[in-house]
């Protein structure tokens, strides 16, 4: 991971334009501003991309300076099993809805229910024509035959009711399946650029490996210290700011952003740390702001504030 310094004193590895302050508080006019000099270019995001699973890289298309865009598939660690595992899920899956779509079992039970109905019936008529011809046995038999007829009719609805949880589980593995199979595939977190190939086709890989280094490129950050003294903490918060780039050979750009985090904390000489962000420009595909640049960071006018915060002190005095 890269470090940057200022005044010899270790930062994060964001990208930030990290600064060493020299301020400049122009008299209270309506062009009052503050110059925050030598700051110098960080990242703001800088991942490395890990290997979810154990296995061997099956393919890596990334390649360094490669732009790539947030969820962009760069490549995969060996998913066969897992491919295997999906479709034998989904011929189960199938299965559990041809049976739960299958109603031959209710229909073939209502069937027998109705045949042993029609029996009984058949023999309480006789019996009602010429007494005792069927014999008290055998009708109770003819009766158990119905009930049994009948509760076989009801099981088979039941269990033609739980099919259903049975597609149910089939349709959660499937899920589990594909999960498996997306968590071998090595995609991008973010957009950005590949700075880093760490791994190459072929090599095994565990999990928490590092594969690609990617860091993203289209906002940055200022990052800076402004005395108390000078300034409020309330002038600064919220406020527009300009990062002013030296870009080599004579060339300047301007990069506009805003304020987005104030210190609570004052350090010992009265300093509070301030942050902004700013959107990098392209030019010919490439981008302007990079890590290294130095760089002036311009906080915008500052009037406005001051006069607010002196006819808000007044409006309190007694």
């Amino acid at each position: 991971m890269h470090r940057s310094t200022r005044c010899g004193l270790a930062c994060p590895p964001i990208l930030t334009l990290f600064c060493c302050v020299t301020l400049g508080l122009l008299p209270h006019s309506a062009e009052a501003q503050i110059e925050v000099e030598n700051c110098y270019v960080t990242l703001l995001e800088d991942v490395e991309v890990p290997a979810e699973v154990a296995g061997v890289v099956l393919a890596l298309e990334a390649k360094e300076g490669q732009k790539v865009r947030a969820g962009d598939l760069l490549g995969k660690i060996d998913d066969r099993a897992a491919q295997a595992n999906y479709k034998l899920t989904e011929i189960e899956l199938q299965s559990a809805r041809d049976e739960e779509g299958n109603d031959v079992s209710i229909r073939y039970a209502k069937a027998a229910e109705a045949v042993a109905k029609a029996e009984l019936q058949a023999a309480r008529e006789t019996n009602k024509r010429r007494p005792g011809v069927i014999a008290p046995a055998e009708m109770r038999t003819l009766e158990l035959s119905v009930t049994k007829a009948t509760l076989g009719t009801e099981q088979t609805q039941r269990d033609k009711h739980l099919l259903k949880y049975a597609v149910d589980a089939n349709e959660a593995k499937l899920g589990v399946a594909e999960y498996e199979i997306q968590r071998r595939q090595i995609r991008s977190p973010l957009d950005g650029i590949i700075v880093e190939v760490l791994r190459r086709k072929g090599e095994w890989v565990n999990p928490g490996d590092p594969v690609l280094r990617i860091v993203r490129m289209d906002q940055l950050r200022v990052e800076g210290f402004v005395n108390i003294d000078q300034v409020s903490r309330e002038q600064v918060a919220d406020r527009p700011i300009e990062a002013k780039v030296d870009l080599g050979r004579g060339r300047t750009a301007t990069f506009k952003g805003k304020i987005i985090f104030v210190d609570p904390l004052i350090r010992v000489r009265g300093d509070y740390r301030v942050r902004a962000e700013v959107q990098n420009k392209e030019q010919a595909g490439q981008w302007l702001l990079r890590p290294g640049h130095k760089a002036t960071l311009i906080l915008g006018e500052l009037a406005e504030v001051a006069a607010a915060e002196s006819a808000t002190g007044d409006a309190k005095a007694p």
